[in-house]
């Protein structure tokens, strides 16, 4: 434990974790420790050996939209964002898992917890996942590594009711809120990306479609599902800087703008 310790600390010294190839190399270097255990004691050995994180000096956000090619701020000037994306949160990711073929998408990754523990059990443990995936800790730290703007992946079964309708007092919207305070309050931009749309944009490992078929673009109610969403989520935001702007779904299939035109009706001061 004491030479896994030690060597924790001068790999931290000497690399800040700020990328998917830094993780992996990270883990690579786990393995010198024999295996899980080793893993845990390197985890809590970078942990103890972290510095707080620097709070963001640029301030709150102001509202950004797009002049030609550039996004600007209100003052005219151009914004680079350079963003940490939050995927596995809001909607589970097989390829973050590593559950093989039989855990490769949301809805399969949910059976597999719910056969294992029960479906109440699995019901507390996602929410308890989703709970404490990120913080506001977090946030500020990624503020302090000189990131401007987190792209959550947002599944739109959390953010409505079993009919469809937008569930603006649901768990979804409350977790969401959350973190665009805290984002506000660092000074970073939240881009909004409809990872796994009604019904499934792609019906691949990436959405959450539920008979891995490109539902969204299949079945109308779907499509009136995702308007109804994208319109909810506008509104309730759109007075709120911190929100850059909007993906209105990830990788979608052929026919993905039909209705693009509706969503961007609704009012908001985003992207």
């Amino acid at each position: 434990m004491r030479d896994a310790i030690a060597k924790a600390k001068l790999y931290h010294k000497c690399v800040q974790i700020t990328s998917f190839d830094e993780f992996t190399a990270f883990r690579r270097m786990c393995s010198w420790f024999g295996g899980c255990l080793g893993f845990l004691a390197v985890i809590c050995a970078v942990l103890l050996c972290s510095t707080p994180a620097a709070s963001c000096s640029a301030g709150e956000p102001g509202f950004l939209h797009t002049q030609g090619t550039d996004i600007v701020n209100e003052k005219g000037e151009k914004v680079l964002l350079r963003g940490v994306g939050l995927g596995n949160w809001l909607l589970p990711e097989g390829y973050m898992w590593k559950f093989g073929s039989q855990g490769d998408r949301p809805r399969h990754i949910e059976k597999l917890v719910s056969d294992l523990i029960g479906p109440e059990n699995a019901a507390r443990f996602w929410s308890e996942f989703r709970k404490n995936y990120v913080s506001e800790s977090d946030v500020r730290r990624i503020a302090g590594l000189g990131y401007n703007s987190l792209r959550p992946a947002l599944n739109s079964r959390l953010f409505v009711t079993e009919a469809g309708t937008p569930d603006l007092g649901g768990e979804g919207f409350h977790l969401l809120d959350d973190l665009v305070q805290w984002c506000r309050a660092s000074g970073l931009y939240v881009i909004l990306d409809m990872h796994g749309a009604p019904g499934g944009q792609t019906g691949q490992n990436i959405d959450d479609s539920a008979n891995d078929q490109p539902e969204l673009f299949q079945q109308t109610r779907y499509e009136d599902q995702l308007v109804s969403l994208w319109t909810a989520i506008a509104r309730r935001y759109k007075d709120q800087p911190a929100v850059a702007g909007y993906d209105l779904f990830e990788r979608a299939a052929a026919g993905a703008h039909r209705r693009g035109r509706e969503i961007q009706s609704a009012p908001r001061a985003h992207v």
